[in-house]
């Protein structure tokens, strides 16, 4: 079931895994039809490969595809904040997943007033 492959490539995101968890979450994309928690997940395992293109397709794709779950804005703010140095999509995607509940809403509200009140501009 679909389930079953999320789970085993959980399991693989666990333990650091990465290439298995991208096999595991490809084939489970093969199979069944594109699921936004599924997208998500590629997301993550991108970031882990280093393929911050890969990785930010996938989080605005789960984005697009109204993941209920807040994570994938959190995700995309801190690629957009470490690595793409992208400040405006960084502060817009941190405050919208404070505005949805997102769990590690205090470390995003670090974040957006470091990005607010830095002296630069990326």
């Amino acid at each position: 079931t679909f389930w079953s492959y999320v789970g085993l490539a959980r399991v693989y995101l666990a333990q650091t895994k990465w290439y298995e968890a991208k096999k595991i979450l490809e084939e489970c994309q093969k199979r069944f039809s594109d699921n936004s928690y599924l997208v998500y997940l590629l997301g993550r395992t991108y970031v882990a490969l280093q393929d911050n293109a890969k990785a930010l397709d996938f989080f605005t794709r789960a984005i697009d595809q109204k993941l209920p779950e807040p994570e994938a804005y959190y995700d995309r703010a801190h690629l957009y904040d470490e690595v793409l140095r992208d400040k405006e999509k960084a502060l817009a995607d941190y405050e919208r997943y404070r505005t949805l509940g997102g769990k590690k809403s205090a470390e995003a509200f670090v974040r957006i007033n470091a990005l607010k009140n830095s002296g630069y501009d990326f």
